[in-house]
């Protein structure tokens, strides 16, 4: 119903309520066009794929790319920038802490966990 299972207009009650013919045909619905199925699995599957890649790529970045410093002191570097326009400085990433590291790992998965 409108809402979907949470939604004010679902009644899974009313499923026993159908003749038997019904529900067999009503199970069956997601199989009666297969081609279709098949699409919309294939591109689900690309789109976890392409997550994983992205997981992988941004892990061996931040994590193993990434040398380890003992403390947050030494893991940015001022780098002074001549500019014209004003006098602007920036900061290099040089290193991170391991603990650092472990925060970056179990962090970063906790979106994909929703």
């Amino acid at each position: 119903g409108v809402g979907g299972y949470h939604g004010g207009f679902f009644n899974a009650s009313k499923f026993s309520e159908l003749s038997p013919k019904t529900q067999a045909s009503v199970c069956r619905i997601t199989l009666s066009q297969p081609f279709f199925l098949f699409a919309v699995l294939f591109i689900w599957s690309l789109t976890c794929i392409a997550e994983l890649l992205k997981c992988k790529e941004l892990f061996e970045r931040l994590v193993l790319g990434v040398p380890i410093v003992s403390s947050m002191a030494e893991a940015v570097k001022l780098v002074e920038e001549d500019s014209s326009e004003h006098d602007a400085a920036s900061m290099v990433v040089r290193g991170l802490p391991f603990g650092m590291k472990l925060v970056l790992v179990f962090a970063g998965r906790l979106p994909r966990l929703g």
